[in-house]
């Protein structure tokens, strides 16, 4: 099996190459420096060493010319370089390549499939280290090698587009400080050294177009540096010209996935909470509806026809659909909802049905053909909001946390990976050793849990588990290995007196388990919606907040992440209750606790502390970068506009404080204290400010 040594500094690029690496069969072996790289190879001679060109420390060439003085001679070598760096020093990496036995000059940025092409030429399939030799445990229950790798490299793509949102960001950021200064040159290579990390990364992620355009932007700041002459205008349209055509790249890559990241619009735009669909061939409730996703930033798509809304829903991404029609007991309504879900296989798609008949009949039809909410025509604006409040939270779920508990170790991988396509956040562990272990670990929602562990039997722990106030109200689904008939009856009974939720028995069909496992999950979701959010803002209220940011900070405890705390603040809320009335006050906390709902993150967890007080926690977030994040917001909010009680228009703006786990403190109330001392030296510094 080869062994291949990975030295590059970038920790994402090493995290993809190690999978796919590892999932093809080879042994991999991780350095992020030279000064590392040499002490592994010491110890485990590579076949094969893949090094940056430019490392931390020294060079990759030098990194190189001291490995074979070492006497790794016959250690095959993939030299990684910039495409940039390449051309400008071309004749150099030529020489060095023959000197230094270089076998494959791969340019910075390069495809997973362009690096694989690469590798074969190295190791030829007929060798050691196939595909044949994958480590994944569930290829022998029945999934294939390619993919489980497709899915992990799914999983490390998604991980990275939320990094590669926040260096859009950066970069934005920076280039307007190079804007502003453009003598200055410790910003212009800083806004280069951005844009080249972006270009160097986003293509080997599936972002091209982003890579590209990013390249572009460093080539403009390229010449900047080297003093060549530009007209700063016509250069400075162009750099902004390309950065929006690289975060229009990025919005249109990740449509069909976008509980995944932070939801956002292009600079200085009004950006929707939702964006829904509405047909309906009555032009003048079709307007209405128009006007008031207008009014409450939901971005409506109109459709007149069957045609125009079938080729929206193919085109683009929605949160929902509004199907209006004068009776759902039309011929052609059922087909009409089949087509709209149809092109791209969109069972999950939620569809409201708009009737202008209140009977039995029209509510069961709407039932048969799968709609998720009946609604009476005309619609007003509450119905209207609350409709596309409930279908963002079904087509943006978050993801539930599902705990497996079984001895045999190919089924609790196997089974974990079937959840994770499915959306859900799965951990498998086999060889638990304490109870201990176990009350270490994040709660979950749910626990599928083996009748026979190897250490303890399934019945005690689940008896352990319920005795522990934080684990007592988990869900937990027994599994059994095959039983006769006549024993399954007693082993259910048994399972319910230990505290179980349900029992199931091996082999458990992929469509019954997935049902059984989501069905509880819905119905406790339902009772914790109620219980734990305020109504006004649709926020969790301060118990939920105090139980999910305790969550977060004991996870991230374990896993050494940083993670941001902020407060925020409604600036002269006080004036706007006593002048314009407590009507009047909601709605500004209801349209913040919408924009709160919809531009950011699934994991991140935000809620009303007390009265205009809010908690926003971004999850593995630094303050700096969390600022930014919450700088769009604030534009937004402040972009929002608000109606007193006698139809006077007015806007708002907010403070805030942002604290960091784990500088600013390592428990809920010293980051709470260090975000309230940084919200009040926002408020006395006037007010309109994210302070960090």
């Amino acid at each position: 099996m080869p062994s291949i040594l990975i030295v590059d500094h970038d920790p994402k690029l090493r995290a993809l190459l190690e999978e796919v690496l590892t999932a093809t069969g080879h042994e991999v072996h991780l350095a992020d420096s030279a000064r590392q790289a040499l002490r592994v190879a010491e110890e485990v001679v590579p076949d094969l060493a893949i090094v940056e060109s430019h490392l931390t420390d020294v060079g990759g060439m030098e990194f190189l010319r001291e490995l074979r003085a070492r006497g790794h001679s016959r250690v095959k070598v993939i030299l990684l370089a910039s495409l940039a760096s390449f051309w400008q020093e071309r004749e150099s990496y030529a020489n060095q390549t023959v000197e230094l036995g270089i076998d494959v000059l791969l340019c910075k940025p390069f495809s997973v499939s362009e690096f694989m092409a690469q590798l074969e030429t190295l190791f030829p399939p007929d060798g050691a280290g196939t595909a044949g030799q994958a480590r994944f445990l569930a290829v022998a229950e029945g999934l294939s090698d390619s993919q489980t790798l497709a899915l992990n490299l799914a999983k490390l793509r998604d991980e990275y587009s939320a990094n590669l949102l926040i260096e859009l960001d950066l970069l934005q950021e920076a280039l307007a400080q190079v804007r502003m200064n453009p003598g200055e040159s410790q910003l212009v290579q800083h806004a280069y050294d951005t844009a080249s990390r972006i270009y160097g990364r986003a293509a080997s992620f599936g972002f091209p177009e982003v890579g590209e355009a990013a390249g572009t932007i460093a080539g403009y700041l390229q010449d900047l540096l080297l003093g060549e002459e530009f007209e700063p205008e016509t250069t400075f349209r162009l750099i902004e010209e390309t950065l929006i055509q690289a975060q229009q790249s990025f919005e249109r890559t990740r449509a069909t996935e976008p509980w995944q990241t932070y939801s956002r619009g292009l600079p200085h735009k009004r950006f929707p909470i939702a964006s829904v669909l509405v047909f309906d061939r009555d032009p003048d409730h079709l307007r209405e509806l128009e006007k008031l996703g207008l009014h409450q930033l939901v971005h409506v798509v109109p459709a007149s026809s069957e045609a125009e809304a079938v080729k929206s829903v193919q085109e683009g991404w929605f949160d929902g659909v509004f199907v209006g029609a004068p009776t759902l007991l039309a011929p052609g309504f059922f087909e009409l909802v089949d087509h709209l879900r149809a092109p791209r296989n969109l069972s999950d798609l939620p569809i409201a049905c708009m009737s202008e008949i209140a009977s039995m009949a029209e509510r069961v039809a709407a039932a048969k053909a799968g709609c998720a909410l009946f609604l009476l025509k005309p619609v007003n604006e509450q119905q209207f909001l609350d409709a596309v409040r409930q279908m963002v939270a079904m087509r943006r779920p978050d993801r539930p946390r599902i705990l497996i508990l079984d001895g045999n170790k190919a089924f609790a991988q196997q089974t974990a990976l079937l959840l994770e396509q499915e959306r859900m956040a799965a951990t498998a562990l086999s060889d638990l050793e304490s109870i201990e272990e176990l009350l270490a670990l994040s709660i979950p929602d749910l626990i599928l849990l083996n009748i026979n562990l190897p250490a303890v039997s399934g019945f005690d722990l689940c008896r352990m588990i319920r005795s522990d106030p934080g684990w007592r109200d988990v869900l937990v689904l027994f599994m059994a290995d095959y039983v006769r008939d006549d024993y399954r009856r007693d082993i259910r009974i048994a399972c319910f007196q230990a505290g179980g939720d349900d029992c199931l028995f091996k082999p458990v069909p992929k469509e019954e388990l997935l049902a059984r496992i989501r069905a509880p999950l819905a119905r406790v979701s339902r009772q914790q919606e109620r219980s734990d959010h305020d109504e006004l803002t649709g926020l969790l209220n301060r118990g939920g907040l105090l139980e999910a940011v305790g969550m977060r900070l004991a996870e991230f405890k374990r896993q050494s992440r940083p993670f941001s705390l902020a407060l925020i603040d409604i600036d002269h809320f006080r004036e706007i209750q006593t002048l314009l009335g407590h009507l009047t006050a909601d709605r500004v906390l209801a349209g913040l606790g919408q924009l709160l709902s919809s531009r950011l993150r699934v994991e991140d967890v935000r809620g009303r502390w007390s009265g205009d007080l809010f908690v926003l926690t971004l999850v593995g977030v630094s303050p700096e970068k969390a600022k930014i994040v919450l700088t769009r917001v604030q534009e937004e909010f402040r972009e929002m506009v608000f109606e007193g009680e006698f139809k006077e228009t007015f806007r708002v703006s907010f403070s805030a404080g942002i604290a960091g786990f784990p500088e600013d403190g390592e428990r809920l109330d010293e980051l709470v204290r260090a975000a309230d001392q940084r919200l009040n030296a926002a408020k006395e510094g006037g007010r309109n400010q994210i302070r960090i």
